[in-house]
């Protein structure tokens, strides 16, 4: 198995919460999200196994360094992509349904304007972003977050960042096997997805 590049943490792959009956997040107020987007439990006793439809994606809440880089680079990203109307950026409050029916929502994700043929949906996105945006958090684990970028790349994801605010380092991936470590006197680029944009990683560390 390929290794994520940079520093990654104990966790969720060694954690993960046993099926409840028929995969289903264990609780009556529980449900899997519908195709509208809507999402309906109780944060406090979420339960999510992997191989439900919504899978496990939701970790809890992380700490505000976590918070304040993926804030930092939404931002920049966000700032780059308005003034050339080329495209959205989503925050992670958004899902994005994959082949396999799970629902994955990534910390930060662009895509293409003109791939909203009928403009942005009110539901989960139904096709691969154009960019996912991955922050470490000290929960993740390699498995964890090499299942991620997996099932992004899978699903069409044409670019994959993973970003690692403690080893001041980010990963990028345009395969598994395709894969690049950055330090943090190097710099994020948009490469052929949104030629153009560039972002030094220690600017939002």
């Amino acid at each position: 198995m390929p290794a994520v590049q940079g520093r990654l943490l104990r966790g969720r792959d060694q954690q993960q919460p046993e099926p409840h009956g028929d995969g289903q997040p264990d609780g009556s107020d529980h449900a899997f999200p519908p195709d509208d987007g809507r999402i309906v439990y109780r944060f406090s006793e979420l339960r999510c196994c992997r191989g439900g439809a919504f899978d496990g994606d939701y970790g809890g809440p992380a700490g505000a360094r976590h918070g304040q880089v993926i804030v930092t680079l939404t931002r920049r990203l966000a700032a780059f992509v308005e003034r050339r109307r080329s495209g959205y950026v989503f925050d992670s409050s958004t899902g994005i349904r994959l082949p396999k029916g799970n629902v994955r929502s990534p910390d930060i994700s662009f895509v293409k304007r003109r791939r909203f043929k009928a403009g942005v949906p009110k539901g989960f996105i139904p096709f691969a972003r154009d960019l996912a945006v991955e922050v470490l958090s000290p929960a993740d684990s390699p498995r964890y977050v090499l299942d991620k970028v997996g099932e992004y790349l899978e699903a069409g994801v044409r670019l994959v960042w993973v970003v690692d605010p403690e080893a001041r380092s980010a990963s990028v991936y345009r395969s598994l096997t395709d894969v690049r470590t950055l330090s943090e006197k190097d710099a994020l680029a948009g490469e052929d997805v949104f030629p153009g944009f560039r972002c030094r990683l220690r600017d939002i560390f």
